[in-house]
């Protein structure tokens, strides 16, 4: 009886050693898993920047076009607002001649009063 006692106190005191050693084990696995856990993270993190710098790049190419096209269409617009003053100056010359001579009828006219 006595060595079936021992035999059962060894036992458990072997499935406790070893229920330690699990707990023990466990520990070190989380501490594994957060540390690659990190790991991840600052991979993830150098990934996003990298995104970011590039989608950056990409918007201030997209944005400098932008400028560009504006300008060029403001040159085109000047160009166009002279030739179109141009062609309005010319117009307001032909009035003013026609307002003129209209003028000079007018004045070398007989009045209705004269003419009656």
């Amino acid at each position: 009886m006595e060595s079936q006692s021992r035999y059962s106190i060894v036992e458990r005191l072997t499935q406790r050693k070893l229920d330690i050693i699990d707990a023990k084990s466990e520990v070190h696995e989380k501490i594994t898993g957060r540390k690659n856990s990190i790991e991840r993270a600052k991979e993830e993190l150098k990934y996003w920047e990298t995104d970011i710098q590039e989608q950056n790049k990409r918007d201030k190419r997209q944005k400098d076009q932008h400028i560009t096209e504006l300008e060029r269409d403001l040159i085109q617009m000047e160009y166009s607002a002279k030739d179109k003053r141009s062609t309005y100056d010319e117009k307001i010359e032909e009035l003013d001649k026609a307002l003129s001579a209209i003028q000079t009828i007018s004045k070398d006219a007989p009045t209705p009063q004269e003419q009656a």
